[in-house]
């Protein structure tokens, strides 16, 4: 499958997601003008990427790095749909965790966190980044 390159912009992270690598990655601010538009292909990318390890019999771990150092509240509902995205991989056998990561003395991300986490089921492990 191949990778979904998105490179940052003053208002989007920066997507990596390369399933060769293994590197799963968003970071960076989130405040697209069009949330819609610039994450419903990333859920779609995961959609075709589950369907593909489903399809191969694949069921190795694999882990997403979100570090978003700013997201504003219509990025939130995509965080959680990607969260949920994620148990659905978890449910297919998959083991899936989130790599949580937030700045030291960011409570309120490292709270969001927890609260996404508690919604969806999807085991979080919370990195500081200095």
């Amino acid at each position: 499958m191949e990778a979904l390159i998105i490179e940052a912009t003053p208002n989007t992270p920066k997507v990596t997601l390369n399933p060769a690598e293994k590197i799963f990655n968003i970071t960076g601010e989130s405040r697209p003008e069009n949330v819609k538009d610039f994450y419903e292909p990333i859920l779609k990318w995961f959609e075709n990427y589950l369907a593909e390890l489903k399809s191969q019999g694949n069921t190795k771990a694999f882990s997403l790095r979100l570090f978003l150092e700013y997201f504003n509240s219509s990025s939130a509902k995509y965080m959680l749909n990607l969260s949920k995205k994620m148990y659905e991989f978890i449910a297919a056998g998959i083991p899936v965790s989130i790599d949580w990561c937030f700045i030291e003395d960011d409570e309120d991300m490292k709270e969001t966190g927890e609260e996404i986490e508690r919604m969806t089921k999807v085991p979080f492990k919370y990195m500081v980044v200095e």
